[in-house]
């Protein structure tokens, strides 16, 4: 049962919530993970997770719905502007508004990108609104589960460690995880738009 005063209550989740805000998946990855230690509620990771995605998706969107020519967004959109993601974009638009959306979260190299050329087109608001929380609640959903579940797991098979070596081991494999991520990124990214742009 979820009791909504230990959240008032308790600093780590408005931090974690910021944080989320900033930039999710790592933060969801790590906190999902402390969720199944016991450290935090697993609904409240999820749930703060979902919301500040949402509401930095916002942010970045709006950024470059009405500020697109200032010189911060444009030194942005030079620095990791990629030609042929712009180009899956625009032809994503005409064909499928939630598909368009979920690429631009989905591809973590381009996602800050993705998002202010969004708003600078003028992509439908109201699409965007509504296909932003349904993405942020599929890929929270997704983080949450498979870092929350493979710790459990991980837990189940090293019951005979001591507290210490399974935290170790958690840190171990935490640390690692996010570097592979952060590394191959790019090409994580390149994967995810041949699958959703395969078919012209």
């Amino acid at each position: 049962m979820i009791d909504a005063s230990v959240f008032l209550s308790n600093p780590t989740y408005w931090i974690l919530f910021i944080l989320f805000i900033i930039d999710g998946l790592p933060i969801i990855f790590i906190s999902s993970i402390l969720a199944a230690t016991g450290v935090l509620n697993i609904w409240f990771v999820f749930i703060l997770s979902v919301l500040g995605n949402f509401i930095g998706d916002l942010m970045y969107y709006f950024f470059g719905y009405f500020f697109s020519n200032i010189k911060l967004v444009k030194k942005i959109e030079k620095k990791s502007e990629p030609n042929k993601f712009k180009e899956k974009i625009n032809h994503l638009i005409s064909r499928n508004a939630f598909l368009t959306v979920f690429l631009v979260k989905a591809v973590p190299a381009f996602s800050i990108f993705g998002l202010l050329y969004l708003g600078k087109l003028k992509f439908n608001m109201k699409k965007y609104i509504i296909w932003a929380f349904v993405s942020c609640i599929i890929i929270s959903s997704i983080v949450c589960g498979l870092a929350y579940s493979g710790t459990l797991t991980l837990k189940t098979f090293t019951s005979y460690l001591s507290s210490y070596e399974f935290y170790g081991i958690i840190i171990v494999v935490t640390i690692l995880v996010i570097v592979l991520f952060w590394y191959y990124r790019q090409k994580i990214s390149t994967f995810i738009l041949k699958i959703f742009t395969k078919h012209k």
